[in-house]
């Protein structure tokens, strides 16, 4: 789902072995997966850093360098050649809208009509996928069809640097499907669930409905802002800033509160905006739409490279008053009990991306047509 199926021309019997790479502002992470008979493995992961000024809030804006980055992460790794890349959350476009039912080829005709009506980009602008919602009305005269567009411009970008650095892009997906995939365990399909990816300049929120992602919003507050805070409130540098977080965090120690007396305002906003999401949903929901009761939001989920601040999870389940947890990035990944991925649990939530990405690749859940 969400794969941009028609920019890719691979033969449907085809499953190329490709990897998971996602790209940010500020690095790069990839991930290879090897199939076993008990679950999946890491065949290859890594990440590379990515200078400040490259690539500004999802856009390309030094090519050259950008495709050097690539050549130098991944030209001599000649088993990474075939990429699932995601797209950046910011830049894209979700919308539900409705439509009378009807057959897949007029809804091919008519969605790029409605596009201009709901994202502020036109049908030449936009390359756009769709999925048709559930419903448990069989007797519904109308369709509820879940869009997700981005600008043209945007995909060719990245598209154009993958290839210039002799990588072949099979399948383009958007962040938040891929890290759906990653964490929503099969028990977790069934149900409704607000996830928070905390990375290091923003904060995106989702909301996963019987596994399809239906909401998204970003915050611009992340890590770098919680890691400012504290050197400031310490007066530490950048690495004891990290430090802090990961071992005392929102604790009732003293160094506890003062931290968050410091980040008092960050995870204000972070809880405000989770609690703007689960009204919004309540009021929203297609199920509303349709005259019916949206599906209560069970548990939320963080995940991201700066989720890891200790205590976080308890403070926005006691405001918000549902489970919050870290997310497992590996609960679709490992079925062997015996085996512990490479990577420590702490660092895998900054790949939930790149995991869902790559568990997506080696199913075969890509854009080919």
């Amino acid at each position: 789902m969400f794969h941009f199926k028609h920019l890719f021309s691979a033969p449907s019997y085809l499953r190329l072995p490709a990897f998971g790479l996602d790209i940010s502002d500020n690095s790069l992470k990839y991930i290879k997966l090897k199939e076993m008979r008990s679950g999946y493995r890491l065949q290859d992961f890594g990440e590379a850093k990515i200078p400040t000024g490259i690539i500004e809030s999802g856009s390309i804006k030094k090519q050259n360098d950008f495709v050097n980055i690539l050549k130098e992460t991944f030209g001599s790794k000649k088993h990474l050649r075939h990429v699932s890349l995601s797209l950046p959350e910011e830049k894209g476009f979700l919308r539900i809208i409705r439509l009378p039912k009807m057959s897949i080829p007029e809804i091919n005709e008519a969605i790029p009509f409605q596009l201009e009506e709901n994202v502020p980009l036109s049908a030449e602008e936009a390359a756009f996928d769709y999925e048709i919602l559930p419903t448990t009305n069989p007797k519904a005269d109308f369709l509820d069809i879940l869009i997700v567009a981005f600008p043209k411009i945007i995909i060719d970008s990245y598209l154009d640097a993958i290839e210039e650095a002799g990588l072949t892009p099979i399948s383009l997906e958007m962040e938040a499907q891929a890290m759906a995939r990653a964490i929503i365990s099969p028990e977790d399909l069934q149900k409704t669930i607000l996830v928070a990816d905390i990375g290091l300049t923003r904060t995106g929120l989702f909301i996963v409905d019987h596994g399809l992602v239906e909401f998204t919003s970003t915050v611009p507050i992340g890590g770098r802002h919680i890691n400012k805070a504290l050197m400031e409130a310490f007066s530490v540098p950048l690495e004891e800033a990290e430090k802090i977080k990961i071992t005392h965090g929102l604790s009732q120690t003293p160094e506890g509160k003062k931290i968050a007396l410091a980040l008092a305002s960050i995870v204000n906003a972070i809880k405000e905006e989770a609690a703007r999401r689960i009204d919004f949903w309540q009021a929203h929901a297609p199920a509303v739409i349709a005259g019916g009761k949206a599906t209560p939001i069970e548990k939320m989920y963080l995940c991201g490279g700066d989720a890891n601040l200790t205590g976080l999870s308890s403070y926005l389940s006691y405001e918000l008053k549902i489970p919050v947890s870290l997310a497992n990035v590996w609960v679709n990944v490992v079925q062997d009990s015996k085996y512990v991925p490479e990577i420590e649990f702490n660092k895998s939530l900054a790949y939930t991306t790149t995991i869902g990405l790559a568990l997506g690749a080696v199913r075969g859940e890509t854009g080919q047509t």
